[in-house]
């Protein structure tokens, strides 16, 4: 079922504030071929187009996907600095064209439609995308990466509650795949104040599950900077927070770190929890090792919180 086109409250795009979540999108679709394709196919080779030239029994729909894919290749190649040029544009609307008539006589190639949706959201056309995998989910409702991305056009379109279900169908189905958790805790983070109005889920079931999904991630990824960091921030966004348990991945995130620019913006982020745990005369002495203009700021702003909490003890 296709979903409305005006949702009464709209929000940035997920896409746009979090990048990452197209990398779960940008996961292997040749790989996704060979899941839904013969086992000869798979043995072949897990690139589509490289299987062009060792299967010389392909059937006629299999060369017109592969012709396809050899247009949207030589798309790739030829425009890849822009894409909206009046050149590049024609091409598109002649590759969707090929697409549309493949998919009238093949409505229920699974893989195909996968791969439409992609094209489409690569050149643009975000409803259309959706629209071909709504047919894949509805042919197969059991592939993560379907789930994935219905629940990212959701996201960006402002329906909250079915994009969470879908991410979550996602999580279920392949419980491995850390963006997939990376995607539901930036939905909750961006969109949780629209998901508690809906009277359907209390803040505190949104917290735990944001923490939760930023802490899977990181455990996923266990040498990954950008993943530790983002757990470690999600502390910060939640009404009540394990503090010792926020100073700890604080410090694993500066362990990690390599670049001193992001060892001092971890050594703040430190102080910051260790005031949150009243150890202000711990937390002052990392304040004043930081030096970085960039900082100076939240730096100036911390030391002023210390400040007044000494003030506050002389004055009892």
């Amino acid at each position: 079922m296709a979903l409305p086109q005006n949702p009464a409250t709209k929000e940035p795009a997920l896409a746009a504030m979090l990048p990452i979540l197209l990398a779960a999108a940008a996961c292997s679709i040749s790989a996704l071929l060979v899941s839904c394709s013969s086992p000869e196919a798979a043995r072949a080779s897990s690139d589509p187009l490289a299987r062009e030239n060792i299967d010389s029994n392909q059937t006629l729909s299999q060369k017109k996907i592969l012709e396809i894919l050899r247009a949207e290749k030589r798309l790739k190649s030829n425009f890849s600095d822009n894409f909206r040029s009046p050149e590049s544009i024609s091409e598109i609307r002649r590759i969707n064209s090929m697409w549309e008539e493949y998919l009238l006589n093949n409505k229920k190639d699974f893989h195909a439609l996968v791969l439409y949706g992609k094209f489409c959201r690569f050149s643009g056309d975000f409803p259309r995308s959706y629209s071909a995998f709504q047919k894949a989910n509805e042919i197969n409702p059991n592939v993560a990466l379907v789930k994935q991305q219905l629940a990212l056009y959701e996201a960006e379109n402002g329906f909250f509650d079915i994009a969470r279900e879908h991410i979550n169908e996602a999580i279920s189905l392949s419980p491995e795949t850390p963006s997939y958790y990376e995607q539901r805790a930036a939905l909750i983070s961006i969109y949780r104040r629209n998901l508690v109005e809906t009277g359907r889920f209390p803040q505190k079931v949104l917290d735990d599950e944001m923490l939760s999904s930023y802490a899977k991630a990181a455990e996923l990824q266990p040498g990954n900077l950008d993943a530790q960091r983002n757990y470690a921030l999600s502390f910060f966004d939640v009404g009540k927070a394990d503090w010792n348990k926020a100073l700890k991945q604080w410090e694993l995130v500066l362990k990690l770190s390599p670049l001193e620019a992001e060892k001092r913006a971890a050594k703040v982020n430190i102080a910051r929890v260790m005031i949150e745990l009243n150890r202000d005369s711990e937390a002052e002495e990392i304040l004043k090792s930081v030096n970085d203009d960039s900082l100076l700021q939240i730096k100036l702003a911390l030391l002023d919180i210390i400040a007044r909490a000494k003030s506050g003890e002389k004055q009892k």
